[in-house]
């Protein structure tokens, strides 16, 4: 289906996001992912009109998404990946290993490889990018921590207060963590109707001169996503959002 054939059935592309479609009346959107789509809101009339022009396709209610198990509920959604890190510990051979209570050892540093580590790889025959996680020591406590983890999920339950209506951002930045190139790092987590919808972790542009700094980035970046996502709920549910929250 091309743009022109949704526009036909009076779903018209986001400005937002290039992968969403929204209906004209607003109940109803079409979100693409790889090769694949999901439709959230009314779906009766774009199934029919989608069966008819792919007769042998299938329209259900979906199960995954973008790799994670979904469970629809009557009030709340829920996403998990058991499925995804079952396999992982299989291929590993991790089967029975002993679970650990942190993704990571607290304060570890991760070096650039060596060329020593190349050349260990090319002499095992191995892809360094595939398997580099799975000999890493610290690769192999994360798989430890998902392994004891693996049934957890995130549950996606909207709240209806107004407080929780307000988009509420949490950011935080270490200061020059990195101690190769002294650059500092980003996180922020995003909260709206009290379920996290946004999360981030990335490494800074440029090198600060105080954890002050540091932070200021951190909030800078997350006024851009903000503006961003105010956008976007706008564009789907023509909210008007009051101030957001920063933390």
């Amino acid at each position: 289906m091309s743009i022109g054939k949704f526009k036909e059935i009076e779903y018209n592309p986001s400005v937002s996001d290039g992968c969403l479609c929204i209906h004209k009346k607003k109940d109803s959107f079409i979100f693409f992912h790889v090769d694949d789509l999901i439709v959230v809101g009314k779906t009766d009339s774009f199934e029919k009109a989608f069966l008819k022009r792919f007769p042998n396709s299938s329209a259900h209610s979906p199960d995954t998404l973008l790799g994670m198990n979904l469970n629809i509920l009557n009030d709340s959604i829920e996403f998990s990946q058991s499925a995804l890190i079952q396999k992982e510990i299989e291929l590993l051979k991790m089967e029975d290993c002993q679970p650990v209570k942190t993704p990571l050892t607290p304060a570890v540093q991760l070096a650039t490889a060596t060329e020593e580590d190349h050349q260990t790889f090319l002499k095992e025959n191995v892809k360094y990018r595939s398997g580099c996680g799975g000999v890493n020591t610290e690769g192999l406590h994360c798989w430890k921590y998902l392994k004891g983890t693996q049934n957890f999920g995130l549950l996606l339950k909207p709240d209806p207060s107004s407080i929780a209506d307000r988009i509420q951002f949490f950011t935080n930045a270490t200061w020059a963590e990195d101690q190769e190139t002294q650059i500092s790092q980003s996180g922020s987590l995003t909260f709206w109707k009290s379920c996290p919808i946004l999360w981030n972790s990335k490494k800074q542009k440029n090198i600060t001169m105080s954890s002050t700094e540091s932070e200021l980035n951190a909030i800078s970046d997350g006024e851009q996503e903000n503006q961003w996502l105010s956008f976007l709920i706008g564009e789907l549910w023509k909210k008007d959002l009051a101030p957001t929250l920063f933390h």
